[in-house]
């Protein structure tokens, strides 16, 4: 069992990792993700019109410092958009 996003609910849909419930400070439901065996993350969250990619080459595989960063990044991505007036 892999948690991705450190207890927010996912699901699958045909090529991504779906969440599926908004996250304060972070992506809306139903934006979509995937990360690659070095720690490479991306998603993209239509709601709010973002997207996003962060690059590592650290093992292993969901390494919590890499999470940590990837959540860092995540959450300063959408305090950016808010402080631009965007929703």
């Amino acid at each position: 069992d892999l948690d991705f996003r450190l207890g927010i609910e996912m699901s699958q849909s045909l090529g991504f990792a779906r969440t599926e419930e908004s996250r304060p400070g972070g992506r809306s439901a139903g934006a979509q993700s995937w990360a690659g065996i070095h720690n490479t993350h991306f998603w993209f969250d239509p709601r709010q019109d973002v997207a996003a990619v962060a690059m590592t080459q650290l093992l292993p595989f969901l390494d919590r410092r890499a999470l940590g960063a990837v959540d860092s990044f995540e959450r300063a991505a959408y305090s950016e958009r808010h402080e631009m007036g965007r929703p």
